[in-house]
């Protein structure tokens, strides 16, 4: 019979990565504003941006786009055809 080997581990609740839980909040922050800005002038130039960005973001900023945004429409068109192009190959 062999005999396994186990490992304790301890979830604290509190970040190993030893950075301050404020500086993280805070680039967190910066980082969520910076791709509103980044969406924003996608938007203005006609661009598109990327649904899974724009997702998240709706999801942390609580301000979705309207489903008939061209922006969005040409994404999700955009993804669409991709995925039929990927089952027709």
């Amino acid at each position: 019979m062999s005999e396994l080997d186990f490992q304790r581990v301890s979830i604290s609740g509190e970040g190993i990565s030893g950075i301050p839980q404020q500086c993280l909040q805070d680039v967190s922050s910066s980082l969520v504003q910076a791709l509103l800005l980044r969406e924003k002038y996608c938007r203005l130039a006609m661009h598109s941006f990327p649904p899974t960005t724009a997702k998240y973001l709706c999801q942390v900023h609580d301000k979705c786009p309207e489903p008939t945004d061209p922006i969005m429409l040409e994404t999700t068109e955009e993804s669409s055809m991709a995925k039929l192009a990927q089952t027709i190959a």
